[in-house]
């Protein structure tokens, strides 16, 4: 074997591995989304009303598990508590 082709599977073992450990199952279903469509808000609308940048809730949005802070401005602003927002997901 080569040693391009040792580097090569080196390689490519790195990134499997590291792929499994990046691979979550998501818990938690975010109805942030629902609740901004149904207001007709933006992102930059949503974020400029709490002061979170629209990046953070477009993750949030996609599945990315927000601060407890950040959940909290957010149920707080839509008049919900963290409970009613982010729901067990079934499944």
């Amino acid at each position: 074997m080569s040693h391009a082709d040792e580097l090569y599977k080196k390689l490519t073992e790195k990134r499997a591995r590291k792929q499994a450990r990046s691979t979550r199952r998501i818990v938690w279903e975010c109805r942030m989304h629902y609740e901004r469509s149904r207001r007709s808000f933006t992102f930059r609308e949503l974020s400029d009303a709490i002061k979170i940048s629209a990046a953070v809730l477009h993750a949030i949005e996609h599945g990315t598990d927000p601060m407890l802070s950040t959940a909290i401005k957010i149920a707080a602003f839509f008049g919900t508590t963290v409970e009613q927002m982010w729901t067990k997901k079934i499944g």
